[in-house]
Order: structure tokens, then sequence, then C-alpha cells
């Protein structure tokens, strides 16, 4: 018996509890432009009838796999598809988030058959209530996987959702989702796959719509186990090249991500280890960072404001009643 041939992309589409846009999501890769695709939708333990809406989609597209699993986390979800995936590029999509109709398309015609992943360099927030916002989230540099590590440094934001990498490379450098970890996934990943990348292409456009809730500012608020998460993630980057590859820009994250363990630490939650853990990095490295040249104004502001008791008091106030977050 011939074996099926496989498609030109693997969709991976990790879920939970996205009952209210699970069909928008899925509908929005059906319509693509290119039609040489499969999806592999992973329902991670969903509690609402997230699992149930997919299996009536499966019904109706047989390009639609789905596969259900008890809660296990987001890289394992992401694992999971990477195991199943047969396509040659794959791409990734949030279960809440959509892609315009040339979203696949447009990456495709960038690639040769050098390019090992195409990503897009923008992206459309929006919420439901219709208000949409232009992001950049990556530079329009050299063509190689270093050069686009250092833009996702820069602009510190993730950019596995918006393209498509090679599956021959990933399974080359044996890279998967760390599942010791459920924050900073995708940057973590992208950390340990696209340094050394001789041809990474970008396409200056937007074609990926990232839903923001609108209880954002509630959302941005970390509990313990985040944060701990949060700490992990940055133990396990530090372990990559990229301080060596990008000293300035490396001490910057962690910066961004230090305060963010502060300042998005509820007040009434006092000093726990985490906070007390990013705030002696911060405190032991406040003098070499205000003289760092990678630092931007924005990360200035949070490092003063993490650093200075009454200040971080003030703002931690603020943040308890949804005034503002980082």
């Amino acid at each position: 018996m011939i074996a099926p041939r496989p498609p030109l992309v693997s969709v991976i589409v990790p879920v939970w509890n996205c009952e209210p846009y699970i069909h928008d999501c899925i509908n929005s890769i059906i319509g693509q432009t290119e039609t040489d695709w499969e999806i592999i939708a992973i329902d991670d333990g969903s509690t609402d009838h997230t699992g149930a809406i997919l299996n009536d989609l499966s019904r109706l597209e047989p390009r639609l796999a789905v596969l259900h699993q008890d809660n296990s986390g987001v890289s394992h979800a992401l694992n999971r598809g990477l195991g199943q995936a047969r396509g040659e590029w794959l791409a990734f999509i949030a279960g809440d988030d959509e892609v315009d109709p040339d979203f696949l398309r447009h990456l495709l015609n960038a690639a040769t058959e050098a390019t090992d992943a195409v990503f897009y360099t923008q992206m459309t927030e929006f919420n439901d209530r219709g208000k949409t916002r232009l992001i950049r989230v990556l530079d329009t540099g050299p063509n190689s996987g270093t050069e686009v590590m250092r833009s996702v440094l820069q602009y510190g934001k993730g950019v596995g959702a918006l393209g498509i990498i090679r599956r021959s490379a990933v399974t080359e450098r044996q890279v998967r989702f760390s599942e010791d970890t459920g924050y900073g996934e995708d940057t973590l990943f992208m950390s340990e796959f696209l340094p050394g990348l001789a041809d990474v292409r970008r396409v200056d456009e937007s074609r990926y719509r990232y839903r923001r809730s609108a209880t954002a500012t509630t959302r941005a608020r970390m509990t313990e186990k985040t944060r701990t998460e949060l700490l992990a993630a940055v133990e396990h980057m530090a372990a990559t090249r990229l301080p060596e590859l990008f000293p300035d820009l490396w001490q910057r994250y962690v910066c961004r991500q230090m305060t963010k363990v502060v300042l998005r630490s509820p007040g009434s939650d006092g000093d726990s280890p985490t906070v007390d853990t990013a705030l002696t990095w911060l405190m032991k490295r406040r003098r070499a960072l205000a003289e760092n040249p990678a630092m931007d104004r924005t990360t200035r502001t949070a490092l003063a404001v993490s650093t200075t008791p009454w200040l971080r008091r003030l703002y931690q106030l603020g943040s308890d009643h949804g005034l503002w977050q980082v």
C-alpha cells in the first residue's frame, strides 16, 4: 500500500479552553489560499466545549487531526504536535488567534530551497471590542538565524507563531519545547533553534492576528507559580549561546524579565522568594545596567521603579487597582 504524500505544511495548534474562539481560528487556517497543509490540533485537557468543537470540525475537514490529552501544558502539546507532523514546513498558531488567508502563501513564496525559516516582522493585535494595532516584532536585517535572534531579543516578542520553519532543520538540531517551564517556551525554543542557521528570511508585513484578552490587565499579574516558571525559563536560556552572542542585549532581556517578576506581583504578595531573587539580581547589577548601551527608556524606568522601594509600592498599589501594567 502506498503511503499518502506528506503535506507541504503542518500547522500545529495547541488549545486549552478556547471555546469562544477555536472555530474562527481553525476556519482561518482552512481558508488559506495555500491548500497543501494539515492541521494538528492538540486539546490540552480543556474543561469547556473546545474538544467537542474540534471533533465536529474534524468530521467536516479531513485535513484536521485532533489529539486529546490531559492538561499537561502548552510545551507538551506543542511537542506532541511535532511528533505527529509530516509536513516539509511547520507552523504554530495559538487556538485563540487567527491568520489572514494568504498567511502561508506569502511565507512560502519568500523561501528558497536553502531557507530554514521565514517570519513576518509584524503582527496585528486585536480584542473582542474590535480595537486593533500593528506591533513590530522583528526588524528587517540580514538573512541569518543569529541576526533574527538578535532582533527577537531587541523587541522582546515571541515570533514562533509568525512564520514557518523547516521540519528537517528542527530534527537535525534536535530542538523541542522545554516542558520544565510553562513560561516563554517560544523564545526558549528559538534561542536553541535560530543561532547559526544560514538562511532565515523576513517578510515585512503582518498576516497574523493576535487576540488580546479584554482582561489583559488582570492577566498580566503573576502568581508565584508563574514567576517561578519565568525564572526557570531565564535560567534555561542562560545556558544557550545568547549571553555570549549578545551580551548587552542579553542583560537587557534578563532585566526586563526580572522587572516583570517584581512589578507584576500584587502588592499583597509582599517579598516572595521569586521577588527576592529578582530584586537581588537587579540590585547587584543596577550600575552595570545603567551603563549598558542596549538599555532603552522603558527598561530603565522599570529598573528604577523596581529597585526604589517607595516607587515600587506605589506602582504595585496602582497595579492592584488596574491602573497600569508593565
